[in-house]
């Protein structure tokens, strides 16, 4: 029985560059011999159960032409890696089993892109210092004959950054990150504005209290400090709360992000700290205004009932109702736009089918994939099947080769499968033929004995895409023999432009090539027949082996993984918008109910007078529909502005509407009209008599 698991491959100093809690055996040496393995405490326990695993030895399938399988013995034994770890592995086998000694040097090295160096500087090294000296090393390894520029990047840096070329670790975009805490400030500022609305509207309920203590001789600054307090510790009151929100909350969010959050509320420093700036925050900004505001309004007009500064208070309030909105307004476009760039990327004709195709990973079955497809084939919902390394979106070879005819160089990706990769996935052929089995020029291996025969590089038989023709400056290119030094072969045909990556790359110059090694079988079946053809393929699957695991997907759901960072964002943005409309609601109100309480007595002359009940609730709704129109001026820009740079991240995007940002309006004005006329209709029902009785 075989195991899936992670593997990887390196010299002795791995150990000693990265630091891992050791259980038995010594790490630092483990890897120096041939046939070692370090095994994590999880996978050992799977293979060796609770025995001691040191000592004890195991076959490991390495499916390498070198080395297609090893029997290693381990050497030592480690503690789980930790899931934020850099490295994700539950065994380390030595380098030598990946790629023998001899085979170290050469400039064919120079094409082991999964391979990666880690350096570690002393203290007083500077990474520029060391850049400087690459060139001279690249050219005395022969690096220099393939244009080879070596760089060092920082560790701390790798998971926040621009991924490189066939770089594997997970990644997380700073830029979302950014974008997050600042929709999160945005959120903790209508909270604050809440604040300040609802504490200024209701001034009028403490004039005399504040009017009597500064006549005791209570001082500004006094007036401030108190506040400021009660600000502080109201703010202080809902860390509780908060915390425990969190606690509810923290693993769906981390389920949005893709990651497992860990929070030690309590041996945190930022954690702590961050929650202290915020306490600090809110203060500042909920409580400093209003205690302004009691502070700067005379005494004797306070214990009148009056103020001077209402009118100001007035404005103030209607301008951060203002700026709630317009922040609600801003998200709700946000959202609509996401969602549909991402319907966008579901409905694109992207040059090639995409639904009802499976693919079923080769595994163990390297040699024995074509019987498989055969298998597949025999069944009756299944109309097509293709053996090929190439995905939609998977990382294909590529080279970069002077442009033929200018200056600057071009970008050619090659894609190899066998002969019915375009039948399988539907592609469509322009010029030409598509390859025929039959034809030993079209099947032709240039591989022999593990080495390739270049001599045999122009009789191959090769497609080429609309692009890579236009790129080559080829007018009749179905014949014509290709003889640059990166890309050799005749051409048989033509075939339409197909997004070979996601939508965020535009189309590069394609060569497809015949190869019988294959990453993949795809299976075209049906629609409404995968699960019987899933169970055809898997029946297959076990008579031809038991050494490894059936493993597959659906190339539909392969394809929207692609976007699975913008799904998640789109996701998180909603839950941002929900908050800052339920934010907004609140605020408005209470402003609301702070506004029909002032005008309790016009609202009874105007039924008195013969006003009627919808008139009543005109009349008081219209203001704050005119603070909802007018946040449109303030979210229309502001959100065109993000969009469009957000729509930069894809070579192929929608065109931002007009509807999107009026379709967002016209949801926060219902939601603005549906808030005041719970408050309005009440108002404009209440018996005139009652705000009149003592008049």
């Amino acid at each position: 029985e075989y195991l899936e698991t992670r593997i990887i491959f390196s010299d002795p100093a791995f150990f000693e560059v990265f630091t891992f809690p050791s259980l038995q055996g010594d790490l630092s040496k483990a890897l120096a011999e041939p046939n070692a393995a370090v095994l994590t405490k999880s996978f050992a326990r799977k293979i060796f159960g609770e025995e001691n695993p040191v000592g004890k030895s195991f076959l490991v399938r390495l499916n390498f032409r070198t080395t297609p399988q090893a029997e290693v013995k381990v050497a030592a034994l480690m503690e789980d890696v930790p899931k934020n770890a850099h490295f994700k592995f539950d065994a380390a086998l030595p380098l030598s089993l990946f790629v023998p000694p001899k085979e170290r040097t050469g400039a064919m090295t120079w094409n082991w892109f999964e391979m990666k160096t880690y350096v570690r500087l002393k203290p007083q090294i500077s990474r520029q210092s060391v850049e400087q000296k690459f060139p001279e090393l690249v050219k005395s390894t022969g690096g220099d004959q393939r244009k080879q520029r070596l760089l060092l990047q920082p560790l701390r840096e790798i998971h926040l950054s621009a991924a490189l070329p066939f770089d594997d670790v997970e990644q997380t975009n700073a830029r979302d990150l950014y974008v997050f805490a600042g929709i999160a400030l945005l959120v903790l500022v209508i909270a604050c504005i809440n604040y300040m609305v609802l504490v200024t509207a209701r001034y009028t309920q403490r004039l005399k209290e504040i009017g009597v203590r500064k006549i005791i001789g209570a001082t500004a600054p006094k007036l401030l400090l108190q506040f400021l307090s009660e600000t502080a510790l109201i703010a202080a009151l809902t860390v509780p709360l908060a915390l425990g929100i969190v606690e509810i909350a923290h693993r769906s969010f981390g389920g949005l992000l893709g990651k497992e959050l860990q929070i030690d509320y309590f041996n945190n420093q930022v954690f702590l700290w961050g929650n202290l700036c915020v306490l600090i925050f809110f203060t500042a900004v909920a409580g400093f205004y209003p205690a302004l505001f009691f502070a700067r309004i005379n005494a004797v007009a306070m214990l009148k009932g009056q103020g001077a500064g209402v009118r100001a208070s007035t404005r103030l309030r209607k301008s951060l109702v203002v700026i709630q909105f317009g922040v609600t307004i801003a998200l709700l476009v946000c959202v609509g736009t996401m969602y549909e760039q991402l319907r966008y990327t579901r409905t694109k004709e992207l040059g090639y089918r995409r639904d009802n195709l499976l693919v079923v990973k080769t595994g163990a079955l390297e040699k024995q994939m074509g019987v498989l497809k055969q298998a597949g084939l025999s069944h009756s919902a299944v109309s097509a099947a293709t053996l090929s390394s190439w995905l939609p979106g998977y990382l294909t070879a590529e080279t970069i080769m002077p442009h033929p005819h200018g200056e600057g160089t071009i970008t050619v990706e090659f894609v190899e499968a066998d002969c019915d990769l375009l039948k399988t996935f539907q592609i469509q052929l322009l010029e030409g033929r598509d390859f025929d089995c039959s034809s030993p020029n079209d099947t032709l291996n240039v591989y022999r004995n593990g080495k390739p025969d270049f001599a045999l590089l122009p009789r191959v038989s090769i497609l080429l895409n609309e692009t890579a023709v236009q790129a080559l400056g080829l007018e009749s290119p179905v014949g014509k023999e290709l003889n640059y030094s990166a890309l050799q072969g005749t051409v048989i045909g033509v075939i339409k432009d197909m997004h070979n990556r996601s939508l965020h790359h535009p189309i590069k110059p394609m060569v497809i090539r015949y190869s019988d090694y294959a990453e993949q079988l795809v299976v075209a079946y049906q629609r409404g027949q995968e699960a019987e053809v899933l169970a055809h393929l898997k029946t297959a699957w076990e008579k031809l082996t038991t050494k490894s695991e059936f493993t597959y997907l659906f190339l539909n759901d392969y394809i929207r993984q692609l976007y699975a960072a913008e799904e998640k964002f789109l996701q998180m943005t909603t839950w941002f918008a929900a908050l800052a409309i339920a934010l907004s609601c609140l605020g408005l109100f209470g402003m609301a109910v702070f506004s029909i309480e002032r005008r309790t007595k016009e609202i009874g002359i105007r039924k008195v007078l013969g006003a009627s009940a919808s008139g009543v609730v005109t009349l008081l709704a219209k203001d704050f529909v005119k603070l909802v129109l007018i946040a449109n001026v303030v979210a229309w820009p502001a959100a065109w502005y993000a969009m469009n740079k957000w729509l930069q991240d894809f070579a192929y995007r929608i065109d931002l509407g007009w509807w999107t940002f009026a379709l967002a309006s016209g949801v926060a004005l219902c939601i603005a009209i549906l808030t005041v006329s719970t408050q309005a209709i009440r108002a404009a029902l209440a018996n005139p008599v009652d705000a009149l009785r003592y008049e």
